[in-house]
């Protein structure tokens, strides 16, 4: 029989756990003539009782995996842990506020059978967001497409299903700078979209503050363009004609400051890339668990 992984990180989730693991029970009687399926199951460095909820259940059922880190490194390093450890014939992954719903795994595996090596979850309606929270993420995928060369679809989170050789090929991918959604897309697999209606938070807040979802924005966009360094000839080109006009008028302090604001601007984004490549050469882990179960 064929076998699935799901990968669920988690950072001080205890409000949705519980419901969360029931409703992968449910999945997974459901499928248990097609697949064998598990979970696993990745803790972010949680600080409240998520741990030791999920320790419950891994003492009744062998079939669901704990893996906790030493501290919070990242959604996107938890999914990658997940990864790691997966050894099924295929793969998903899930967030585990359940404003994705698991039971959709099961019709994004039919699809998932028709060719493709990658099915991944298109929103068309995002349940009880803020007008904010909307907005940016219009504007993030639109952007991060503008910028790179790999074009990512608009609308879509981790929430999706692989085979795996997508699987292996994303583990062999080792930079710190990790924003999954972007390498998957760069691996260049056959993907297809599984529309849905994304549901409300099951409960609990949101662990994506704004300055979080900005910094996985930087990290999406240095990860897979380098369209800002092209950026930064342009615009002293640019500076250099302005500078001739700008003389003929005596706007020498003016250009001073400009050029000052454009040096600064440049340094900061060739320090992003310095900055990945520095990570990468210090050779660290991506992770450091404290505690696997099953």
């Amino acid at each position: 029989m064929k076998t699935l992984d799901i990968i669920v990180p988690f950072y001080n989730e205890e409000a949705c756990l519980d419901h969360l693991i029931e409703r992968f029970l449910t999945l997974r009687n459901s499928l248990a003539s097609r697949l064998d399926v598990k979970l696993i199951l990745v803790d972010d460095g949680s600080t409240d009782s998520s741990v030791e909820i999920v320790r419950n259940y891994t003492g009744k059922c062998d079939f669901i995996k704990l893996i906790s880190f030493t501290r919070n490194f990242g959604q996107d390093i938890a999914v990658s842990a997940g990864l790691d450890y997966s050894k099924g014939d295929f793969t998903a992954i899930i967030d585990s506020d359940l404003q994705d719903p698991p039971e959709l795994i099961a019709e994004m595996y039919d699809k998932l059978l028709e060719g493709y090596d990658i099915v991944y979850a298109k929103r068309i309606e995002r349940k009880s967001e803020t007008i904010f929270k909307k907005l940016t993420a219009y504007g993030f995928y639109r952007i991060i497409n503008l910028l790179s060369e790999i074009k990512l679809p608009p609308d879509t989170g981790n929430f999706r299903i692989m085979t795996s050789k997508v699987r292996s090929t994303v583990v062999a991918m080792k930079e710190h700078q990790r924003f999954l959604r972007g390498l998957i897309a760069w691996a260049g697999f056959k993907s297809a979209p599984f529309l849905y209606n994304r549901d409300e938070r099951d409960s609990g807040e949101t662990k994506y503050s704004a300055s979080k979802m900005f910094k996985l924005a930087l990290t999406g966009i240095f990860s897979l363009s380098y369209k800002l360094i092209d950026l930064i000839w342009i615009l002293a080109v640019f500076l250099i004609i302005l500078s001739i006009f700008a003389a003929l008028f005596n706007k020498i302090i003016a250009i001073i400051l400009f050029c000052s604001a454009l040096q600064i601007s440049a340094t900061g984004i060739v320090g992003m890339y310095i900055s990945g490549i520095s990570q990468d050469t210090k050779a660290r882990p991506l992770y450091i668990i404290d505690t696997i179960i099953n």
